[in-house]
């Protein structure tokens, strides 16, 4: 066995599972057996060293043959892990990585353990996922990252409550812990489920943290033109084009703001930015339309009109 591991500290890995693989092939006199431990421990070298050289089959027969010797074996239940889902074999593989931090979760780095979480919450297997995140936080709890995954983890659940909840706690480890995108996405999900109060305060933070922050200022407006606070909703949108001048969604939503208003001009002009950015924009189509028939444009009006139908006939 000393022989084999002389040969893997010298990178000689073909020589190291020969030697390995001879010493355990060796039948000794009953008296001279080998300790299980021994057998375990060289089960899992001669795997590395089949792994290093490519031979993941071979290299997952000999981990086996340690975890059947020693079931506790951290180690084996690792590398199995890593060698099971290189190879496809995920669900496979989630059991081992699974045994493996169970057995000692401070052995594994805060990415590890979101690594493999995120590879649950992929299956839908939210409670293990959630206690894999757990872990990261309490291994490093400033560590932003298993935030960040635990946040989408609620949020894919739908709790708001609970990632508003997390983000705060975050708040007083470290104030930079959370970014503006994550509490633009909370405020989103707060819209998906008729929050708008909860919502417009997640997007205000947002902003505080990343002023020129395009999107957050568009989906404030937006909040409030679902509360049909347009006026409010108008100096978002105007926030939102000096930031990014191209950005045909505020176009659209401020000519549809202003066209609310009954400022009709100001909005064809804004429907007419919209649609130059993106002409295939079949809603601003619509309501440029919409606001040409109020000002008695009837010819500019039907053909707006039926630029939206060729766009989107279930308009």
């Amino acid at each position: 066995m000393i022989q084999g591991d002389l040969y893997q500290a010298q990178n000689q890995f073909i020589e190291a599972i020969a030697s390995y693989t001879k010493g355990l092939q060796l039948q000794p006199e009953p008296s001279e057996q080998l300790d299980d431990t021994i057998v375990s421990t060289t089960c899992i070298k001669l795997g590395d060293a089949l792994y290093t050289v490519n031979r993941p089959l071979e290299a997952i027969s000999q981990y086996e043959r340690a975890i059947a010797i020693a079931p506790n074996s951290v180690k084996a239940h690792w590398m199995l892990g890593r060698i099971l889902e290189a190879q496809g074999w995920t669900e496979l593989a989630l059991q081992h990585y699974r045994e493996a931090m169970t057995l000692d979760p401070e052995f594994f780095t805060p990415e590890s353990h979101i690594n493999v979480g995120r590879l649950f919450q992929e299956r839908n297997f939210y409670t293990e996922a959630t206690n894999f995140f757990a872990n990261a936080l309490q291994l490093k709890p400033d560590y932003a990252p298993a935030y960040a995954a635990m946040g989408n983890l609620l949020l894919a659940q739908g709790d708001v409550a609970a990632v508003a909840k997390l983000y705060a706690e975050a708040e007083t480890v470290d104030l930079d812990l959370i970014t503006a995108k994550q509490y633009n996405d909370l405020g989103i999900a707060c819209i998906h489920q008729h929050k708008l109060d909860e919502a417009i305060a997640h997007f205000q933070t947002a902003i505080q943290i990343q002023p020129d922050y395009a999107d957050a200022h568009c989906n404030l407006g937006n909040t409030y033109l679902q509360q049909e606070n347009l006026r409010e909703a108008i100096i978002c949108f105007q926030e939102a084009l000096s930031i990014d001048p191209n950005f045909e969604e505020v176009y659209y939503n401020l000519g549809t703001s202003l066209a609310k208003l009954d400022r009709l001009d100001e909005a064809i002009t804004f429907l007419h930015a919209a649609i130059s950015i993106r002409p295939n924009f079949a809603d601003a189509h619509y309501n440029l339309a919409s606001a040409l028939v109020k000002l008695n444009r009837k010819d500019l009006a039907t053909l707006a009109y039926n630029h939206a139908i060729a766009l989107k006939p279930a308009t």
